[in-house]
C-alpha cells in the first residue's frame, strides 16, 4: 500500500506521539475479575470479530477480565521530539485467542489481548491511541478518594477514585458531567489487640482456614471449567481440550525466561465515522500492535497481611458505578458480589456493582511500544484488504464489501464514541475577533494543507484575499453554547464552549465552479466528547482545552471597572521548546483581555507606531480605495452577507480530516477533504464591541498559531511567562442566534494510494452556472440602511424594535412577498454580479459597513437613541475607522486630524474616539461629533441576553 504522507502543515501541532514508544517505570496494579463467558464471547464477537475467518478470529481465554491501573513514570516517543508525560491510566483488558481459518479450521495463531474500554488522564496519549492503534481511549480524571478514618479506624480504605464525564442518561438531554466511575476499597489490616475480638477478625483460624478451603475449590473448580471449555459453558465451538497442547507451547515460547524478551499482542478496532453518513465508518482497521517487555524491576501480590483470611481478594473490593454511557459490567458480564444504590445528588439512584477480585497483583515494570501491524482493513464501500508485506507480495482482498456501506462498531456503547449531526445549537453566543495577517503567509498555509498532491485538474484552495495587497484577515471565534440536540445522535449536552481559528478561502471544484467558505486550522473544544466529534467526524484539529472567562470585577475593592479584565482564557496540554526533551504540561496558550499592551509613559510605544500603526492605517486606506473604486460590488457583497444572515444561506467550512497509520506513522491511513455547511437558522442579535481589547497567544513550539498562519503582531513581550504575542482585533462583534450544523460532503479522499480521489458528484457550489438563484439584491441593501429614517412610524417601530435593520429577516421576508405578488419591481442579485463581488473584494469590507449600520443590532443602537429617543450628537459611524488608542500617546503622529475636525466618537466616555481615514475626514463626510447624551423619556427594556 502506497500509503500518503501525513501532512504537516500545521507545524509542531501535529505532532501526536508516534511509534514507537518507551515506557519507563511503569507501576501496574492488576485485579482479575470474574465475568460470564458467554456474555464475554458475545462481546469479542460483535466488536472485534467484524473480519472474514481467514484473516483472523479471537475468542477470550478465560471467564476473567483484568482491571489494569497503570502509572507511566515516562512516556516518551523515539521519533522526533514530542516530549515526554506521564499519565495514569485504568484499562479493563480480555486476553484472547487469536486465531485464522484455513481449509475451513481454526487453527492457533497466538495470545493476545484487547481493552474495550480504557481511560487515561493526558490528552496526547488519548490522541495517540485512538488515531494511531484504535484504542477506544476517554480523558478522566484521578484522585484520592479520602479515608474514612475520621468516621472509625477499623472502616474501609478508600485507596483511589475514577471519575471522568458521563451523561447520567442518554438520550435525555442531560448535560455531560464529572461522576466517580470506579473506586478501589480495601479492607483494613487485620488487628491483634481488639476489644472485644471480632470473629471475623482475618487471625481467626476457625474462620480462615473454611474460607481458604472454599475458595480453593472455587478456582479448582473454574480452572476445570477453563481447561474442559465445553460449548454450553459459553466457550464457543470447537473449543475441547485438543488444542491446548499448542496453546500452552506457544505461551512458553512467548515468555521464554533466557531467549528473546517476551512480548504481548494487543488487539484493537480502529475506526472513525463516516462523514456524509455517520452511522457508516469511513475507514476501518484491526491493528495488532507488540508491547515488549524490556525489563521487570519487581513484582508480588497484593494484600498479604489481608490473605490470613483466606479469601483470594485480599480483601480488595472494586465499586463501579453503572451508566448508561459506561456499560462496562453489562457489557463485559462482570459478575458482582452484590449490588447496592447511590444518590449523586441528581435525584436519581445509581446502581453500583461492588465486585471482588481473584488473586490481584503488582509489578514495576519498563516497556517498549512498537508500530502497529495491520491486520486488515476497509473503507466504506470497499471490502477487506491485508497488506502486503514487503515489495514483492500484493494486498490481498478477503470477502466482500459490505452493502450499504461498512457500518461503525459501536458494541462498546457511549462510553467512548464520537457523537454525529446535524447539530441545532439554539440561541448561541459567539464573539468575532477579527487579525490581521500576512496574505503571502496564508497562501503557502493553504497550499501545503489543502492543495499538495492533487492533480492539475483536482481541487484548488486559496485564502479569500484582494489580489492588489499583502494583508488578509484571520478570525478568532469563541462559541459559547447555551443548549444544543443531535438529529443523528441526541446523547445529551456534551460541550460548553469552543475557540477557533477561521481563515476565509475560496476554490474551484472539478466542474470549474467558483466557492467560497472557510478553514479552520485550530480549534480548541472544553469536552472530550467535542473533542473526539470534531477530530474523527469533522475532520476538525480539535484539541482539548481548559476555557474560562472569568468573573468580571464589579464587586472589586477598587470598584467597578477600575482595572482592566481577563475576558477569556484557553489552557492546553503543549511544549514549550522543541529538541529539549521537555515535559508535556498544561500551560496557558491564549489570553482576550482589556489590557493594553504598554503603559502610556512607555516610550516603546514609538515602536508600535512605526510598525503596527502604520500598517494599520495603510489598511484602512486600502479598505477605504477599495470602497471607492467598487462601490456596485460592495453592496451587492453586502447582498450576499443578507443572504447568510436572513435566508439560511450555508456557510461552507472545509477540513482536512487525516489519521496516522499503525505501521507507517509518517504516514496516514486515511486522508479526506471535507465541506461542511452551517447555516444561522435565526439571528437575535448582533453588536460591535467597541471597547478596546486584545488576543495575548503564549509561544508555544507544539501550538505554532501566530508563525503558521503569519497573524500581524502587535507588540512582542519577552517575561517571567516567555514570548507572549499581542494582538489587536479589527472591529470585533458578537452575535447571538440560532445556529444548525450540518453533516459534511467528502470532496475527496486517499487510503491505499498517494493520488487523490475526488468525488464523482461534488456538492453544488452557490455559485453554479445552472440553478443560481438569489434571494437579494442592491436595492433591497439600499432600502434595508434607509427606511428607518421615515417620520414617527420609524420612531414607534425602533422602540418596539420592528425596523428593517433591527430585524432584518423580517424586512427581507416581507419584501420579497410584495415582490412575488408583483407589487414592487425587483430583479435578484445574477451569478455574474455576485462572482465579480467576491473577485473584488473580501469579507472584512462587508462586516465593516454591516457593523456601522447596525444590521441585527437590537439593544441600544445608536440609530435607536438618534431617531427614538432624540438623543443630540448621535451619528452613524463611519464604514471604515480605526481606534485612534490603538498606537497609545503616538495617535496624533499616526492619525492626525484635520484642524477642528474631531475624531468620531461612540459615546462620552469615549476618549480617544475613532480615526475614519484623512480623505474621509477632509471630505468632510463624518463631521466631528461631540455627543451630549439627552435624557430619554422612554427607553425600551433590554431584550434577554
Amino acid at each position: 500500500m502506497k500509503r500518503p504522507r501525513f501532512n504537516d502543515a500545521r507545524g509542531a501541532a501535529v505532532i501526536t506521539g508516534q511509534p514507537p514508544f518507551d515506557f519507563e517505570g511503569v507501576s501496574m496494579r492488576c485485579f482479575p475479575l470474574r465475568a460470564e463467558m458467554q456474555v464475554l464471547s458475545s462481546f469479542i464477537d460483535r466488536f472485534l470479530n467484524v473480519m472474514p475467518p481467514e484473516i483472523a478470529h479471537f475468542r477470550p481465554m478465560s471467564p476473567y477480565v483484568y482491571l489494569m491501573i497503570l502509572n507511566y513514570g515516562q512516556m516518551s516517543s523515539e521519533v522526533g521530539d514530542s516530549g515526554w508525560v506521564s499519565q495514569n491510566e485504568v484499562a479493563f483488558s480480555v486476553p484472547l485467542e487469536w486465531y485464522e481459518q484455513r481449509d475451513g479450521r481454526m487453527v492457533f495463531r497466538d495470545w493476545a489481548s484487547i481493552c474495550p474500554f480504557i481511560f487515561v488522564d493526558d490528552e496526547m496519549s488519548q490522541y495517540t491511541g485512538r488515531e494511531v492503534y484504535g484504542w477506544p481511549k476517554v480523558h478522566g480524571n484521578f484522585g484520592g478518594a479520602g479515608t474514612s478514618f475520621t468516621h472509625h479506624p477499623r472502616d474501609p480504605m478508600h485507596l483511589l477514585r475514577f471519575s471522568t464525564k458521563v451523561f447520567p442518561r442518554i438520550y435525555a438531554g442531560f448535560r455531560k458531567s464529572e461522576r466517580t466511575v470506579l473506586e478501589v476499597v480495601q479492607d483494613p489490616p487485620p488487628t491483634w489487640t481488639q476489644m472485644p475480638p471480632d470473629p471475623r477478625n482475618p487471625l481467626n483460624p476457625l474462620l480462615a482456614f473454611p474460607t481458604a478451603m472454599a475458595e480453593a475449590a472455587g478456582l479448582m473448580m473454574e480452572g476445570l471449567d477453563a481447561m474442559m471449555r465445553v460449548p454450553v459453558r459459553g466457550y464457543g465451538p470447537n473449543s475441547g481440550p485438543e488444542p491446548w497442547l499448542d496453546r500452552i507451547q506457544q505461551a512458553l515460547n512467548d515468555f521464554e525466561l533466557f531467549g528473546a524478551l517476551p512480548f504481548f499482542n494487543t488487539i484493537n478496532l480502529k475506526q472513525f465515522r463516516d462523514t456524509e453518513e455517520p452511522d457508516r465508518a469511513c475507514y476501518q482497521a484491526v491493528v495488532n500492535s507488540k508491547m515488549t517487555l524490556t525489563r521487570l524491576s519487581e513484582a508480588g501480590l497484593l494484600g498479604d497481611m489481608q490473605r490470613l483470611n483466606g479469601r483470594s481478594s485480599a480483601g480488595y473490593r472494586i465499586r463501579i458505578t453503572e451508566y448508561e454511557s459506561f456499560p462496562v459490567v453489562s457489557a463485559l458480564g462482570l459478575q458482582p458480589v452484590r449490588v447496592e444504590e447511590c444518590d449523586e445528588g441528581d435525584g436519581e439512584l445509581r446502581r453500583v456493582a461492588v465486585l471482588e477480585p481473584v488473586m490481584p497483583f503488582w509489578s514495576n515494570v519498563d516497556f517498549k511500544y512498537d508500530v502497529g501491524e495491520v491486520l486488515g482493513q476497509r473503507e466504506k464501500h470497499s471490502a477487506w484488504v491485508v497488506p502486503g508485506d514487503g515489495e514483492e507480495r500484493k494486498d490481498r482482498i478477503v470477502g466482500e464489501p459490505e452493502p450499504g456501506g461498512s457500518r461503525f462498531n459501536n458494541t462498546s456503547g457511549a462510553a467512548s464514541i464520537s457523537v454525529s449531526g446535524p447539530f441545532f445549537f439554539p440561541r448561541s453566543s459567539v464573539r468575532v475577533l477579527p487579525l490581521r495577517a500576512s496574505k503571502a503567509k496564508l497562501e503557502e498555509f493553504v497550499d501545503r494543507y489543502l492543495n499538495e498532491g492533487q492533480p492539475k485538474d483536482g481541487l484548488r484552495f486559496r485564502p479569500w484575499a484582494s489580489g492588489c495587497c499583502d494583508t488578509a484577515y484571520v478570525y478568532l471565534t469563541a462559541q459559547t453554547f447555551g443548549s444544543m440536540s443531535s438529529r443523528g445522535m441526541d446523547l445529551g449536552q456534551w460541550a460548553d464552549r469552543s475557540v477557533r481559528f477561521l481563515v476565509p478561502i475560496t476554490w474551484t471544484n472539478r466542474r470549474g465552479e467558483r466557492c467560497v467558505g472557510t478553514l479552520s486550522p485550530f480549534v480548541y473544544s472544553d469536552s472530550q466528547v467535542g473533542t473526539a466529534t470534531g477530530r474523527e467526524w469533522l475532520g476538525w484539529p480539535t484539541e482539548l482545552a481548559r476555557i474560562d472567562s472569568p468573573p468580571d470585577h464589579w464587586m472589586a475593592p477598587e470598584g467597578p471597572g477600575s482595572r482592566p479584565q481577563s475576558l477569556l482564557t484557553v489552557t492546553c496540554q503543549a511544549l514549550s521548546g522543541l529538541g529539549a526533551g521537555s515535559e508535556r504540561v498544561d500551560q496557558r496558550l491564549l489570553e482576550i483581555t482589556e489590557e493594553d499592551v504598554l503603559p502610556d509613559s512607555d516610550d516603546r510605544w514609538a515602536l508600535v507606531s512605526e510598525s503596527w500603526g502604520h500598517r494599520l492605517r495603510r489598511d484602512l486606506e486600502r479598505k477605504q480605495g477599495l470602497a471607492r473604486e467598487h462601490r456596485d460590488e460592495l453592496a451587492d457583497l453586502k447582498a450576499l452577507a443578507l443572504e447568510v444572515l436572513t435566508q439560511r444561506r450555508p456557510l461552507n467550512d472545509i477540513a482536512l480530516k487525516q489519521f496516522r497509520s499503525s505501521d507507517r506513522p509518517d504516514r496516514a491511513c486515511y486522508q479526506e477533504l471535507v465541506q461542511g455547511t452551517m447555516t444561522l437558522d435565526h439571528l437575535w442579535d448582533m453588536e460591535e464591541l467597541e471597547d478596546p481589547m486584545h488576543v495575548r497567544i503564549h509561544r508555544l513550539a507544539s501550538q505554532p498559531i501566530v508563525e503558521t498562519l503569519g497573524l500581524e503582531v502587535k507588540h512582542e513581550e519577552v517575561g517571567d511567562q516567555g514570548t507572549v504575542y499581542w494582538l489587536q482585533p479589527i472591529r470585533p462583534f458578537w452575535f447571538n442566534a440560532d445556529i444548525s450544523a450540518h453533516g459534511g460532503r467528502r470532496l475527496a479522499h486517499r487510503s491505499s494510494s498517494e493520488e487523490w480521489q475526488v468525488a464523482e458528484d461534488p456538492p453544488a457550489s452557490y455559485f453554479a452556472e445552472d440553478g443560481f438563484e438569489s434571494r437579494v439584491s442592491r436595492l433591497l441593501v439600499k432600502r434595508l440602511e434607509e427606511e428607518d429614517r421615515k417620520g414617527p412610524v420609524a420612531e414607534e417601530r425602533l422602540l418596539e424594535r420592528h425596523t428593517p435593520r433591527q430585524q432584518p429577516a423580517r424586512f427581507v421576508r416581507d419584501w420579497w412577498h410584495q415582490v412575488d405578488e408583483g407589487k414592487l419591481p425587483e430583479r435578484p442579485l445574477g451569478r455574474d454580479e455576485a462572482l465579480r463581488a467576491v473577485e473584488s473584494l473580501t469579507p472584512d469590507l462587508a462586516l465593516d459597513s454591516i457593523l456601522s449600520a447596525e444590521w441585527g443590532h437590537r439593544r441600544d443602537s445608536r440609530l435607536l437613541r438618534q431617531v427614538a429617543l432624540h438623543e443630540t450628537g448621535v451619528e452613524q459611524k463611519p464604514e471604515w475607522c480605526v481606534r485612534r488608542d490603538s498606537v497609545g500617546p503616538e495617535a496624533d503622529e499616526v492619525f492626525p486630524l484635520p484642524p477642528g475636525d474631531g475624531a468620531y466618537r461612540c459615546a462620552v466616555d469615549d476618549a480617544a474616539g475613532w480615526y475614519p481615514g484623512e480623505k474621509m475626514s477632509k471630505d468632510g463626510d463624518h463631521p466631528p461629533v461631540t455627543p451630549k447624551k439627552k435624557t430619554p423619556s422612554r427607553r425600551p427594556p433590554k431584550p434577554p441576553s
